[in-house]
């Protein structure tokens, strides 16, 4: 049996899936075919799938379905065909740091735990490096499922598909699927249904996905905050743990969708458009929000001019943080307002 299943849904996206072959897979599969497999379940056009097929290594597990099924779906399939010991849900997209996967397969071989939480680095608007360390947990030493909860009560694990490594269960791949059809977060409630509140988890100890900003979203904010909010529901009653600092996990959940609304009205991401959408997250603040927000509340009340302000505000705020350190009072506003500039010009959405 091989240690680790690497299983990729994918939908009409050749050219990300074609780098993904040519720098990571082909490279797992000559260097650790022993160790490692991969398996992608297509779900593209007829004529992206053939060309898909054409690049990828002669070795991967490759399904195409001729009718569109969808993303529980397609994990379904990865799930269900996959022979190792543990399965990594890869985005197509995510580019994925050669060290860190090394250091990542030689923890799962160990097989001291039942979970693998993937440390994710990415850049900032100006270029700043930066990686998710997980400082609330302990780096190579296990804990619960539980305790990853109560340590951490507004972290909800496998937010991004690449971001954790499960043990394999078949025998629950379908719980999920049958109660949350559509749901962009299934691979959260499918992965926790393979895991115990008792069962293990480790984090990796460098980080392992170089994740590209999503710029463009195919659902509206709150639509995002209800399907987050429905695998919380869905989740509690296996984790007592969870249902415990549920009132963190909906804060968490309504400040996410708060930044991301102020970010399509900046245009850094664009997201699927609605009219009332700042309405609609405004009765969900009121209906769900647990500890009162005054920002939020700005955000929410205030046309979005002032929720534009107080982003640029941070923004200049962290810049002059991170290039002006020991610089003069000038200097700092000379680099306050080129993050102004730079903000600016990465929001390419904004008309």
């Amino acid at each position: 049996m091989k240690h680790l299943s690497i299983c990729i849904p994918t939908f009409n996206r050749h050219e990300p899936l074609k780098l993904l072959n040519e720098r990571f897979l082909s490279r797992v599969l000559e260097l650790f075919p022993d160790d490692v497999e991969v398996l992608i379940c297509d779900d593209s056009e007829l004529a992206i799938a053939q060309a898909n097929r054409s690049v990828l290594h002669k070795n991967i597990r490759y399904q195409h379905n001729p009718i569109r099924t969808g993303f529980a779906s397609s994990l379904e399939w990865c799930f269900e065909q996959a022979e190792g010991k543990f399965v990594w849900l890869l985005s197509d997209d995510d580019p994925i740091l050669w060290d860190g996967f090394c250091r990542l397969l030689s923890l799962i071989k160990l097989g001291e735990a039942d979970c693998y939480i993937v440390p994710i680095m990415w850049a900032t608007f100006f270029n700043e490096t930066r990686v998710d360390d997980f400082k609330k947990f302990s780096k190579n030493k296990s804990f619960s499922v539980d305790q990853m909860f109560l340590d951490d009560p507004g972290f909800l694990p496998f937010i991004l598909l690449s971001a954790g490594v499960v043990r394999l269960d078949k025998t629950v791949l379908k719980q999920a699927s049958s109660r949350l059809e559509g749901n962009l977060f299934m691979h959260i409630a499918m992965y926790l249904d393979m895991l115990t509140p008792a069962s293990r988890v480790v984090v990796a100890d460098q980080p392992v996905v170089n994740y590209q900003l999503t710029r463009k979203h195919n659902y509206t904010v709150e639509t995002l905050f209800e399907m987050r909010l429905a695998v919380l529901n869905y989740l509690t009653p296996q984790f007592a743990s969870l249902k415990t600092v549920m009132p963190e996990q909906i804060d968490a959940a309504l400040q996410h969708s708060l930044q991301l609304m102020v970010e399509n009205d900046l245009g850094i991401v664009q997201m699927k458009p609605l009219p009332q959408s700042q309405n609609k997250m405004r009765s969900y603040y009121w209906k769900y929000r647990q500890k009162p927000n005054y920002l939020a509340m700005v955000i929410l009340m205030l046309p979005p001019i002032f929720s534009r302000a107080w982003y640029y505000v941070v923004n200049a705020r962290d810049y002059v943080r991170v290039y002006g350190v020991g610089a003069s009072i000038l200097r700092k506003c000379q680099l306050a307002l080129a993050s102004y500039k730079e903000l600016k010009a990465f929001a390419i959405f904004r008309v």
